[in-house]
């Protein structure tokens, strides 16, 4: 039987997470593309800064698996 250390679970599920904020992009891209003008503008920045945030959160996550790996090795 496989456990999970606490950290693990979390880095699961912020993995998890970052897959449903890849989805929710993708959607509101496709949304975006029907817009026109200054509402296709105000569209495409709000999707960038959702993205800019999700890539700050994965580069987060990313660091924290490196972290628990490490100490995993040092046990």
């Amino acid at each position: 039987m496989t456990t999970q250390r606490p950290a693990h679970r979390g880095i699961a599920w912020s993995k998890q997470k970052l897959d449903e904020l890849d989805a929710t992009i993708t959607e509101l891209d496709g949304l975006a593309r029907n817009l026109q003008g200054d509402a296709r503008t105000r569209a495409d920045k709000a999707v960038d800064r959702i993205r800019s945030a999700r890539d700050a959160f994965k580069a987060e996550v990313d660091a924290a698996g490196k972290a628990v790996k490490g100490s995993v090795a040092d046990v």
